[in-house]
């Protein structure tokens, strides 16, 4: 055959391509990979049969768009050289019920109304509205992705966009209570039934407001001791990605709570369930076994999050009351600093970026505030 279109590179995407009809025609992957390579050939091969339209109207299905996009996920949701768990989400959570119902769909053939379809699919087990409409948000986000990576056509990836969320009590799905501060009461019951070093986490997150997330990977390195209130400065944290700096002041009664802790190493995580088992089956002059010793040797060195919620749970059946989680003690603290110091302080201190996500902690002090004008007309 003469005239073989050449293998061309389209450098702003790092993608390979040929013409057919004056129409580029692209292939999948990064240029010269071995899947670009094939597509290629495969295409070549099409024109000498003499029926290149039948490449031209073969499109990369929706499984295929999956498997390119968590590739892309596995390499992309790391951070400090580990894994998020954001790709988890979309391998385990997000991806499983779009390829149930379109396995084999070409990406050009998904549009509004099936990703509607995907949705009513989701109502059907029973999923609270905030997780159906996150869901379906993190899908949106795979033809987004495709998009940008001459996938998934432009016209497919504006239709899928254009469904709306599922607004409150106007959809099928149940809406869940909001997320409401943990009462100080509770909080003092659960310690009493608590770990030592879960007691201590407990109060720590309690009157600092920090992110459960940095109490667990709390250590002296990232504290700077020089002032009369402490400063915490996360390596780790939830907005590092987008430039920002987290700064969590410690007062005095953090302090003492976290002085206990003072042995540790600079690099060592001041919380650690090995303490906790230490404490549980240490004799009364703090010695243990040969048996326990490996069984601490061979705990994690820092509490997970679903760790932390169900030593949390535990104690708190143990003291009798309402299970609660450990962002509830965030909560309460925002709500304290909110009514106490004002919106802004309360902004800084919890690290939002705008104060519309702090006013969510305003509902106790508008409370207060009506009871006082309560007072006037009785």
């Amino acid at each position: 055959m003469s005239n073989i279109p050449k293998y061309c590179r389209f450098k702003s995407r790092d993608v390979g391509y040929s013409y057919y009809n004056r129409k580029k025609i692209y292939f999948p992957e990064k240029y010269n990979s071995p899947e670009s390579r094939a597509a290629y050939l495969q295409f070549v091969a099409t024109l000498e049969t003499g029926d290149a339209s039948l490449f031209e109207r073969r499109q990369t299905t929706v499984a295929e768009l999956c498997a390119q996009f968590l590739r892309w996920a596995q390499v992309y949701y790391r951070k400090l050289g580990r894994s998020t768990g954001t790709y988890e989400r979309f391998a385990q959570i997000v991806v499983p019920p779009l390829l149930e119902l379109y396995y084999d769909l070409p990406v050009g053939k998904m549009n509004v109304a099936r990703l509607r379809r995907l949705r009513d699919a989701l109502l059907t087990r029973d999923l609270c509205r905030n997780t159906i409409n996150d869901r379906i948000g993190w899908t949106k986000q795979i033809f987004n992705w495709g998009e940008e990576n001459l996938v998934v056509p432009s016209d497919v990836a504006a239709s899928v966009r254009s469904l709306k969320p599922l607004e409150i009590d106007r959809s099928p799905a149940r809406e869940t209570e909001p997320v409401r501060p943990v009462p100080d009461r509770d909080v003092r019951l659960t310690v009493l039934n608590a770990s030592q070093t879960i007691a201590d986490l407990i109060e720590t997150i309690r009157y600092t407001g920090m992110r459960p997330g940095e109490a667990r990977n709390l250590t002296w390195r990232q504290i700077d001791r020089s002032g009369a209130v402490w400063l915490y400065k996360p390596v780790d944290h939830k907005t590092r990605h987008r430039g920002k700096v987290r700064v969590v002041p410690i007062a005095k009664r953090a302090q003492e709570t976290l002085l206990k802790y003072e042995h540790k190493t600079p690099d060592e995580p001041i919380f650690s369930p090995r303490d906790a088992v230490r404490e549980r089956y240490a004799n009364s002059n703090g010695d243990v076994s040969e048996a326990v010793a490996a069984r601490i040797e061979r705990t994690t060195e820092r509490y997970t999050k679903d760790a932390l919620c169900r030593a949390i749970a535990r104690a708190a059946r143990r003291a009798g009351v309402p299970s609660w989680s450990p962002n509830q003690l965030r909560h309460a603290a925002a709500t304290e600093i909110r009514e106490k110091l004002g919106l802004e302080v309360a902004r800084i201190v919890l690290g939002h970026s705008s104060t519309s996500t702090t006013e969510i902690y305003a509902e106790i002090a508008a409370r207060r505030v009506a009871d006082d004008v309560g007072k006037i007309w009785e």
